[in-house]
This record gives structure tokens, sequence and C-alpha cells, in this order.
């Protein structure tokens, strides 16, 4: 499952219009390249259960190229629980800008760190589907809608070597997330591009995230840290270029990651945030 806790606060900056008909930066459509899924089965509890899937460095590797190589992709037997297996056309996306870099802060000061996660999106041809997927080193996260049913699949908290695909049918036998964000309620894309809203322009939001010690601790390295926030922040972006025609854009230097008590303190409930926008707002915060 994604893990959400401590990612605050997530800050919407403006947003503006662009005469843009691509969604979230897509390469040039060519012919798609043809790979077989690098998640092998290992073992599967059932149609409304798990699988448990191989994922290592080589699969890691597969999608770094895959991501580089910038074009439609057919990813063929990808494994879903029941030991059914679909073709995904997924394609690469960033939410970052090129050369984008992240400010880690510690004790000893400030230093700088690109975030090394790459992002697919696309859909399971000819059936109605979506599909997100973000990969790194350290993890695999992503979401699988397929003909009214969800599935997640996620290295969990520590990457052991395997993820797991699962149907969120597994959680209590009903669907968690209900029809949340279409689901149940899905049309096709089957040439994995993207859905525009009625006026045809796909407007662009930059970003600011803080990701504060608390969320930083949940995690093994900096670099973990910050590729989750990307990813959570991908994830978020494909919903908004679906539902209002917007994608998310993170510009150079607007990700802090605070190894230290951030100076707005500690943020542990809802109310906490006032003290958050205080200091934004502030001339403390440059």
């Amino acid at each position: 499952m994604l893990r959400t806790t401590h990612l605050l606060p997530l800050l919407l900056l403006g947003a503006t219009a662009s005469a843009q008909t691509t969604g979230p930066r897509a390469a040039t459509v060519s012919a798609p390249l043809v790979v077989d899924s690098p998640f092998h089965r290992l073992a599967d509890s059932g149609p409304e259960g798990f699988s448990t899937v191989a994922f290592d460095a080589s699969a890691q590797q597969l999608f770094d190229e895959l991501h580089e190589a910038g074009t439609l992709v057919r990813m063929r037997d990808f494994a879903l629980p029941g030991s059914e297996n679909v073709e995904l056309l997924i394609r690469p996306f960033d939410v970052v800008e090129p050369g984008m870099r992240a400010k880690v802060i510690g004790e000893n000061g400030v230093s700088e760190l690109a975030p090394s996660v790459d992002l697919f999106t696309g859909s399971v041809p000819g059936r109605a589907s979506r599909v997100f997927l973000g990969v790194s080193e350290d993890m695999v996260h992503g979401y699988l809608e397929l003909e009214g049913d969800l599935f997640f699949l996620s290295s969990g908290l520590e990457n052991e070597g395997v993820a797991y695909t699962t149907n969120a049918r597994f959680f209590d036998g009903v669907n968690p997330l209900g029809n949340f964000c279409g689901v149940g309620n899905l049309e096709a894309e089957e040439d994995g591009t993207p859905e525009l809203r009625a006026d045809n322009v796909v407007r662009e939001t930059e970003m600011f995230l803080e990701l504060d010690h608390q969320y930083r601790a949940l995690f093994p390295s900096n670099q973990a840290a910050l590729d989750y926030g990307v990813l959570l922040t991908g994830a978020s972006s494909e919903v908004f270029r679906r539902d209002l025609g917007a994608t998310v854009t993170i510009p150079n230097g607007y990700i802090q990651v605070w190894n230290t008590t951030p100076p707005w303190g500690v943020i542990s409930r809802f109310g906490n945030l006032s003290n958050f926008s205080s200091w934004w707002n502030s001339p403390q915060n440059p």
C-alpha cells in the first residue's frame, strides 16, 4: 500500500494554463517497445487475494532504461492475483523539472539530492483501465484499475526482493476506495495517451514539498524519502490530469527533506498546520 503518513504539508502554488495537449511531458509517440514484465510471480493466494512477485535490481534497471528511452512500452505478462496475466501499455513521464535537485537539511547544513524514481502511466489495451507505476532502487508502488477492480502494487515498508500485487477486495472483502476517483466508472484508455478536458487545454501547477523529520524517519535514507515524495506527487498528478485537466511540476529546489525539526515545529494533527502557515508566510521563511 502507498504510505501517506507525515507527507505534510504539500503546497500547491498558482496554476497556469498552457497550450499543451500531451499531458505530463510525454515523449513523442512511436512504435512501442515490447518487454516482458520483470515482476515474476512467486506465489498466489487467489483472485481476491494477492500475488507475491520478484522485485530486485534487474527490475529497477529495466525501468530505468525504459524511462530513458522515452517511448510507449508494451509490457507482457504483468502478474495479477488469481494467476491472471495482463499486458500493460505504459509511457514514462516526469513531475520534476529536468536537472531538479532537492534540498536536504541536516545538523551540518544543506546539501542537494536528485530524485531517482521512474514514473509510468498507461492502461491495459482494450479494457477499461488505468495504470500508474513508480519504481526506484528502494521501492515499487503503483495501482491498476481494471474493469471495476482495483489492484495495488507495493514493495511494502522494507524491500526484501519481493513486491505484492493485491486485489483491493482482499481488505475486508470490499474495495476500500469505493468509487473514489472514478473507480468503478472507468472509460478505456486503449492507447496509453492522456484524457483531455473539453477545452483541450492542460494546465500546469507548480508544487513545493516540505518533507518533515517525522516523514523522513519512515525511510532508510534521504534518497528513499525523496523518491517516495516524488512518486506520490506523480500519482496525484495523474488524478489531477484525468479529473481536472491539470498536471503538477516540481521546479528545482522545490522539495526540502528535513533531518532536523523544521522551524514550524512538529505536525501531529491538522490543528498544527496553522503553525506551518504562519512560518511559511513570515519573513523568516527564505
